[in-house]
């Protein structure tokens, strides 16, 4: 594999954790990037199908400018919250048809990477609509 010698901003709570857990920064770092590519891959895997079109029509519509951080994105009662909070206040899953009974049904025996990996799939349609249709994208 190619390699590219890139200058890295880290924050030093992060910087402090690889320092204690591993003996090479560089090598360490690539090691988790190419961990997380794999986890986000099977993570994806294991949701695929398991959500309805509408069912993510909703997610992306209703996290639209969400930011989401490492608390959050792997929480199962967060997402549900969310899209409780999604239908209360904006109306989005009647917008789309979607039960959240049977949504909340799906979402709770899922794990924090499938969480995860909901999250990363809505944000990588919003960071690039002039490629995705959200029609199109919503069938996974």
């Amino acid at each position: 594999m190619e390699t590219k010698q890139v200058n890295l901003r880290i924050p030093q709570e992060l910087l402090t954790y690889v320092k204690s857990q591993y003996e090479s920064l560089n090598s360490d770092i690539v090691s988790a990037i190419s961990r997380l590519k794999t986890i986000r891959q099977v993570s994806l895997g294991e949701i695929k199908g398991i959500f309805t079109k509408d069912e993510w029509m909703f997610f992306i519509d209703s996290m639209n400018g969400t930011m989401t951080d490492e608390i959050f994105c792997c929480n199962v009662g967060a997402l549900i919250a969310h899209c409780e909070d999604s239908e209360r206040f904006e109306g989005t899953a009647t917008k789309y048809g979607v039960d959240l009974n049977s949504l909340a049904v799906k979402i709770k025996p899922l794990r924090g990477a499938n969480i995860e990996a909901i999250y990363y799939r809505v944000s990588k349609f919003w960071d690039n609509t002039d490629k995705y249709k959200l029609e199109e994208y919503s069938e996974f």
